[in-house]
This record gives C-alpha cells, sequence and structure tokens, in this order.
C-alpha cells in the first residue's frame, strides 16, 4: 500500500481539478501555498507546486541531455481503462503509453496528466 505520494505541479488550480475531475480526488487547506494535500479513501498525498526545472518529466526537455533523470510512477486502479483514458483527455490529460496486457495479471497503460507527469492505470478489464 502506498501512504503518500506527492505529484509535482505548476498550477495547483489546474492539477487539483484534473485529479478531482479524473478520479474524485478531495483537496483539503494546506498550511503552505505551494501545496495542497488531497485524498480518497486510503489515498493520500500532495500536489507540490515547483518550477518547471525543478521536477521530472519527459515532457520537459533537459539543456543537458547526458544528465540522468529518475521519476516515481504511480499506477492507479480503475475499472475500466478505455472509460478512465477518455475521462482523462476530456480533463486535459493524454495517452502516454497505450493499454497492454501484463501476463494473466491485468492491464496497464500510461497518461500525461495537466503537468505532464507520467502515471499508470490499472485494471483487470
Amino acid at each position: 500500500m502506498i501512504t503518500w505520494t506527492e505529484i509535482p505541479c505548476t498550477d495547483l488550480s489546474r492539477v487539483q481539478t484534473f485529479y478531482s475531475t479524473v478520479f474524485g480526488w478531495t483537496t483539503n487547506p494546506s498550511p503552505h501555498e505551494e501545496v495542497a494535500i488531497f485524498s480518497k479513501g486510503l489515498t493520500n498525498g500532495s500536489f507540490v507546486k515547483l518550477a518547471p526545472e525543478a521536477f521530472l518529466s519527459p515532457a520537459i526537455k533537459l539543456d543537458n541531455s547526458e544528465q540522468r533523470r529518475v521519476a516515481l510512477r504511480v499506477t492507479i486502479n480503475v475499472e475500466s481503462i478505455d472509460e478512465k483514458l477518455k475521462e482523462i483527455e476530456k480533463a486535459g490529460g493524454s495517452l502516454y503509453l497505450p493499454k497492454k496486457a501484463i501476463g494473466d495479471m491485468g492491464f496497464v497503460a500510461y497518461f500525461l496528466d495537466t503537468e505532464k507527469n507520467v502515471l499508470g492505470i490499472w485494471s483487470m478489464n
């Protein structure tokens, strides 16, 4: 179980709207203006506002192509990948890697959120 996830962003309002629309996450006030706390059931974490060059994303080109980047990948369980991808695109996200089977364990697809973070969605369907 993931206890806490921090999702970087450049626009707190936009990222909160995206995750609220697509996954039903609610946001709670934070004492820090650069942070918004989110939750839904056992899923908890924060959106952290950073300068674009301060976080890792495949959509942000680095000046030094030799520099290595490491990023955390979060995968969210959903009922239907196909339906969730439609919601993601409608809310301003986009497909990153299409749905594929992982043996008999289910299916996974990856998307870019409004901040260009790569996240996965997982389903048995």
